[in-house]
Order: C-alpha cells, then structure tokens, then sequence
C-alpha cells in the first residue's frame, strides 16, 4: 500500500475531529474520500501528506515522491504557467532549461496551447490555472498523488474534462491518488473505491467498490442510487437530478 491510515485520531484545541480513521490507497487505485462540509476530509489529506501529525494511531506512507493538488491552484503569480510547473523538478534538482522542456509536454497534455506556456497566472482562465496545478503535480513523477477538490470552482463542462483527465492519468502512470469531493456524480465518474467520512468524530462509515463511470447516464445513474444510501444521506443533497448547463 502506498498509504494507509490505522486508527488514525486527530482533534483541534480539545475538539476531536477524527476518531480512529483507516483506509487504505493502493498503487494503481483511484481512491475518493466523501463527506459532508467541515467533517475533516481536507485534515485527512494534511495527515496523509505529513503536512499535521496524527494525535493517535499510525500513518504510513510508501511514497517516494508526494504531490498536492489544492482546491486553489495555489500557483505563483510571479511565475509563467510554465515556470510554475517547471520550479518543481527545479527543486529536485533539475536544471532549468531541462526542467522547461519536460514541463512543456505536460502541459500541452493537460490543453494548454504554446502561447499559453508565458502567462502569468492572472492571464489565465480559471480552468487553466486547474490544468497547470494538475501538471505541476504529476510532472514529478509521483507515487503518492492527494486532491482536495481540485475542481469545485469550475463549470461542469471543464469539471467533466479534468476528472477524465486525472482518471486518465491515473490508470497510465500507475500512481496511488487519493482525491477529496462532496460531490457524488464526481466521486462515481473517479473512484474505484468510494470511502465514506461522517459523524463527530469522524470515521469511515463505508466502503464501496465500484467501476469508474464514463457516460454522463451512467454517472447519473449511480449517483442517484448511492444517493438512497442512508451513509450518504448528509452529502446526497440532489444528486439524483442532474444540474442545468449555462452556456460557456
């Protein structure tokens, strides 16, 4: 296992936030984590990413390389779009130059035009900026790859794009990826384990084995029926009904 949580406890001044959390991310596997608002799905990726220490129980992580993708791109304004997803072989000790040219590639992978490479990220779409966040992730050639709602701030058409993007990139390179939603639809178009984070404090309520849904019926279909699953029933909201599409 590329991470895994045993009884994993942690609380804030006094309050306790997770009561004894284990779940497991396999190399290869696509893992999401689900729950309602404020239940401790982001202290969950801080803990798997070393970033807070557990107050009790074990984190284990076999990862040589682990990357971080952020509900905000949390880019440099300073640096161009390609600069930005070059600095991180940068700081494994790549030169620049050969830093650029392997950034480059990703970034074209991940939709980005030539002319786009130079711009700053206030230059950029708010899709964009995911891409470039996505690309400065995966360009390290990570083991470990953690996903806080990368997505939430984007329209459906470019949340469908990156998802099958990122599920995409998942099955090819082999990394264990272990993403963050309270969004069903997205959670069932991603995940081939879906894990359940609920109650104060918060533990795994369930777990669900699934296939990975393609076609927007499918992904509808299966949302609307975990959405009739009482663990569910605090994050189903209407996930049931498909959302209306504006125009882009």
């Amino acid at each position: 296992m590329r991470l895994s949580f045993d009884g994993v406890t942690w609380g804030a001044e006094g309050e306790p936030v997770l009561g004894g959390v284990d779940l497991a991310v396999a190399a290869g596997e696509l893992v999401v984590l689900v729950g309602r608002s404020g239940v401790g799905k982001s202290t969950v990726l801080r803990l798997a990413g070393g970033l807070t220490a557990p107050s009790g129980g074990r984190v284990r992580r076999e990862a040589r390389r682990v990357a971080m993708v952020f509900q905000e791109p949390r880019l440099l304004p300073w640096a161009s779009a390609l600069d930005n997803v070059a600095l991180s072989l940068s700081a494994l000790g790549l030169g620049r130059a050969a830093a650029r040219a392997r950034a480059a590639p990703w970034l074209a992978r991940l939709g980005l035009s030539p002319r786009d490479l130079a711009k700053r990220p206030a230059a950029l779409s708010g899709g964009m900026r995911a891409r470039v966040a996505v690309a400065r992730a995966f360009v390290i050639e990570p083991d470990l790859v953690l996903l806080d709602e990368p997505f939430a701030a984007l329209d459906l058409a470019l949340r469908r794009d990156l998802q099958a993007i990122t599920r995409g990139l998942v099955t090819e390179t082999g990394v264990a990826a272990l993403f963050v939603t309270h969004d069903l639809p997205e959670a069932v178009r991603l995940a081939d384990r879906l894990m359940v984070l609920d109650g104060r404090p918060a533990r795994v309520v369930a777990t669900l084995v699934q296939r990975p849904c393609e076609t927007l019926a499918d992904v509808w279909e299966a949302a609307a029926a975990l959405s009739r699953r009482p663990e569910l029933a605090a994050i189903a909201g209407d996930a049931a009904a498909p959302p209306r599409v504006s125009p882009r």
